[in-house]
């Protein structure tokens, strides 16, 4: 871990890892698909048991208001599965506790090294870095919370990543970023390309909402 992203990056896997002490399953979801300043949310379950992609799409339409079928809707949804803290990837992290509040002492400093440029969130290719570590060291055909799905429905949980890595390059001008986005169409059935989130979605044709006011 280099010096730019000691800190956000240790803070996160300190909180990952002490949630993972907490709860039998600890599992990570992206709240959007934008480049920048986007949520990552940790999500602990009491008990451990696979994704169900019926629960999911339920989950999905009351949230969004969508009527389409279950089979789209969970298929539109599992590209907001970021990764499994079973992958490892925080065990080797600090446990925060009462008597050692790690995050209550450093994240100010971390904040103020933020503001001073000696330091970066935790966004664009940092997170798309971290998203890649959590699919590499836990691939979905090997995540035991998604032994219930397909091996299509697996390939849009790679996808979700392919996308947010290719919002950051288009934001960038990469050059990288055409083919980032083909690749995004590989593992996407047309179907499941428009999560339609709340928070950030996946338009037709490559645009996203929001594009207007990056």
């Amino acid at each position: 871990m280099d010096a730019a992203l000691s800190g956000l990056r240790a803070e996160f896997a300190i909180i990952a890892n002490t949630m993972a002490q907490v709860f039998p399953e600890l599992t990570l979801w992206r709240g959007d698909l934008y480049p920048e300043r986007s949520i990552l949310a940790l999500v602990g379950r009491n008990d451990a048991a696979p994704l169900d992609p019926g629960t999911l799409a339920a989950q999905w339409r009351a949230m969004t208001g969508d009527a389409s079928p279950d089979a789209v809707l969970s298929d539109r949804a599992l590209k907001f599965y970021a990764g499994n803290a079973a992958s490892g990837l925080f065990a080797e992290a600090p446990v925060n506790t009462d008597d050692r509040p790690l995050i209550e002492y450093l994240a100010p400093r971390t904040h103020r090294a933020v503001i001073a440029g000696r330091a970066r969130w935790l966004t664009g290719a940092q997170r798309d870095r971290l998203y890649a570590e959590l699919l590499s060291a836990l691939p979905p055909e090997e995540d035991p919370y998604l032994a219930q799905l397909t091996p299509v429905q697996r390939d849009l949980v790679r996808a979700g990543a392919v996308y947010a890595q290719w919002r950051g390059l288009r934001a960038a001008n990469d050059p990288q970023a055409p083919a980032e986005w083909q690749t995004f169409l590989s593992l996407t059935p047309p179907h499941a390309r428009n999560p339609d989130s709340p928070a950030g979605q996946v338009a037709r044709g490559g645009m996203a909402f929001g594009d207007a006011v990056e």
